[in-house]
């Protein structure tokens, strides 16, 4: 008799627990579900300030381009200006050392 009730016992919570595991199976795919259009609508919304920070960045960039090419210019024309003032003072130099050759060291 103790045999068949503890049977009877197990079916039970077994028959429980496999309807208690359904209904919570159910319950997380239903909660998914709903909330998939959240989580698809803040993919979607995130991936647009993505491509809106990355637009930026790519504007940023090529105004940091442009300044750096502007820089390698300015750079060699003060360069060129460099050079064309040497070569105006070794002209100069060259040009006052018979001048005053007591100032010859």
């Amino acid at each position: 008799m103790f045999i068949v009730i503890h049977t009877w016992v197990e079916l039970l919570v077994s028959s429980i627990s496999f309807h208690l595991n359904m209904f919570r199976k159910a319950m997380i795919w239903m909660i998914a579900l709903i909330s998939l259009p959240a989580q698809v609508l803040t993919a979607l919304q995130r991936e647009r300030l993505l491509q809106e920070h990355l637009h930026e960045m790519r504007i940023e960039l090529d105004s940091l381009v442009w300044d750096r090419k502007e820089l390698q210019h300015q750079l060699r024309t003060a360069s060129k200006e460099c050079r064309i003032l040497e070569s105006m003072l070794a002209e100069v130099e060259e040009e006052t050392v018979p001048l005053f050759p007591e100032l010859n060291c």
